[in-house]
Formats: structure tokens, C-alpha cells, sequence
């Protein structure tokens, strides 16, 4: 994430908040930069914060861990992966990028150049929140069905003669 970073930092056509979490050291780095379209954030443990940061943005660049994608899913918020961790993430990382729901970043390509090719350009931007759509709402369908399975199923073992 530094090197996408230092891209941005002596121009930019877009905003960032920087969630830093528990890194100090990004945090405090950041502060000390003091540029107006790098904001950084330490770690946010409030649930309205977060959710306002989601309603502000126009996309997520991220590692690909399970509950930062569900939100941006859910949201229809574009994501772009920077990088992911062995195990659980790049099985994420593979799945989301096969089903075309996330852009893979590049290291040997610029930062925003990536972010624009989808996010300036609305049939690439509407057809990557379609697919998000599309996968949310199969999820809620098959949730849904289960839910009315179980209690179909369940309300034949409580009929009780009185």
C-alpha cells in the first residue's frame, strides 16, 4: 500500500481515507504529510463511523478479508485488491476476482490509472456493481429459501394434538 501511496501524494483526482487500524506508524506518517486528499484514520471501533465512511465512498481499495468484502458487496461499492495474505485471503482474492466482482491491482501499472479505467468510465463501473448485485442478491434467494425450508420442515415438528 506505501508505494500506491507515494504515487498519490503530490496529486490526485480523488479523496482517500486511509484507514490505518492499529499501525501508528502509517497513521502518524500520514499526519505528518498533512496533504488534504489523504486522510488518514486510526482504528475506528464505532459502528456509525464506519458505516458513514462506506455511504462517502465511491470504492474500496483493499486486501480482500471476508467482512470488508461482504460491506462492499452489500453496498455496491467497487473494489480494487492491493494485495492478500496466504490462506483465507487469496482464496477470497481468487473468488471474487473469477467471478469478476473485484479489480486485481498491479504494481507495475499507476495507482489511479487502474481506479479510473473502471470508475470513470460508467459501463465498466455499472457492469462491475450488476455482478456485485447480481451476487448479493442470489445469496439473499438462497438464504431465503433455506430459512422458509427449515421452517417448513420444523413447523411439521411442533403440530401438537390438543
Amino acid at each position: 500500500m506505501n508505494d500506491y501511496l507515494q504515487q498519490i501524494k503530490h496529486s490526485s483526482n480523488y479523496h482517500y481515507t486511509v484507514l490505518c487500524g492499529k499501525n501508528e506508524k502509517l497513521y502518524e506518517e500520514l499526519k505528518r504529510w498533512n496533504i488534504p486528499h489523504i486522510e488518514p484514520k486510526a482504528f475506528i471501533s464505532s459502528r456509525e463511523e464506519m458505516n458513514e465512511l462506506y455511504a462517502r465512498a465511491d470504492a474500496l481499495v483493499t486486501k480482500p478479508g471476508g467482512i470488508t468484502i461482504s460491506e462492499a458487496l452489500k453496498l455496491g461499492l467497487p473494489i480494487f485488491i492491493h494485495s492478500s495474505l496466504p490462506g483465507q485471503e487469496r482464496i477470497n482474492l481468487k473468488r471474487i476476482i473469477d467471478k469478476g466482482l473485484a479489480v486485481l491491482l498491479h504494481e507495475d501499472q499507476g495507482f489511479e490509472e487502474q481506479l479510473s479505467i473502471v470508475l470513470e468510465d460508467k459501463w465498466k463501473r455499472r457492469s462491475l456493481i450488476k455482478r456485485m448485485e447480481d451476487m448479493v442478491n442470489k445469496r439473499e434467494k438462497i438464504a431465503y429459501e433455506i430459512i422458509v425450508d427449515i421452517a417448513v420442515k420444523t413447523s411439521f415438528l411442533h403440530v401438537r394434538h390438543i
